[in-house]
């Protein structure tokens, strides 16, 4: 099992001999379910370990002190983005209606070269984040 989080300096967490499961992970309800994912405050970046987000990020901006929230997360093939040769979904709209943004046309993309602000109110502040494609590309997506 590989495990990708999209903390600012991402880090792979891989076992060794790609056998068994990533060491470094929390898997609240044992190994083989899923692992623990803290997601930094206001911001946009996942960390492995509560440790690890406190301080973390440029500047050592990034916190998880307030973090009390646990949720699931839906996971369905029909939201797998598929591959750069084969691309299965590319720019997506939100699907929570709590958002500002729900239905407004902000879409994320995944292959498409484009900056995303994000689904926060603009009030927030911060720009636009770097597009996926190049990061995908990157990781050899």
């Amino acid at each position: 099992m590989k495990a990708w989080y999209l903390q600012h300096g991402t880090h792979i967490f891989i076992p060794e001999g790609y056998k068994g499961y990533a060491q470094g992970l929390s898997y609240p309800d044992g190994q083989g379910d899923h692992p623990r994912v803290f997601v930094a405050e206001d911001k946009h970046a996942s960390y492995p370990q509560l440790s690890l987000c406190n301080g973390g990020g440029y500047f050592g901006t990034d916190t998880c002190e307030h973090s009390n929230r646990a949720e699931r997360v839906v996971v369905s093939t029909a939201y797998n983005i598929g591959s750069r040769a084969a691309p299965f979904l590319d720019c997506v709209s939100s699907r929570d209606p709590s958002y500002e943004f729900f239905g407004a046309g902000r879409t994320e993309c995944f292959w498409t070269s484009k900056p995303f602000r994000g689904w926060v109110p603009d009030s927030i502040g911060g720009g636009d984040a770097t597009g996926y494609s190049a990061i995908l590309q990157e990781r050899g997506f």
